[in-house]
């Protein structure tokens, strides 16, 4: 994935967090744009380039939280060869699904089948953008 793709999708996700640009007046009154995420507290990004959700699980992990606090559930495996060796991951979304307002069945929502070797990170991650963008 190339630079500008992880900054836009990174973006997208702490938009989805409740991430927002705030615009700060400098002292020649030009204006500064940061970045407030409220499920990281302090921080103030200035770049997109410095948001870690493709990297890191700290990051991944609370939006995986919020996706759960909205009623879905969350399946993260991995695939196992002959040797038991992991040699794929995948991560799904679920919801119930409701007939004549009672719940029957568990349906997919949105999620990521990984290819061989890919990272179980990165699995996630694309999941995540999946879900985001059925989502809203």
């Amino acid at each position: 994935m190339h630079q500008k793709d992880i900054e836009f999708n990174n973006e997208n996700i702490a938009k989805f967090m409740g991430g927002q640009w705030k615009a700060k007046k400098r002292r020649d009154e030009t204006c500064e744009y940061n970045l407030h995420i409220p499920h990281r507290p302090g921080s103030i990004y200035t770049h997109l380039n410095q948001l870690n959700y493709h990297q890191y699980w700290d990051w991944l992990m609370p939006v995986i939280d919020k996706i759960e606090n909205l009623g879905f559930m969350s399946e993260i495996n991995s695939m196992l060869d002959d040797n038991d060796k992991v040699y794929k991951h995948m991560c799904w979304f679920y919801r119930k699904r409701k007939k004549n307002n009672r719940d029957t069945a568990m349906e997919s929502y949105a999620g990521w089948n990984g290819k061989q070797n890919d990272s179980k990170i990165s699995v996630v991650y694309q999941a995540i953008l999946n879900f985001i963008k059925e989502y809203e």
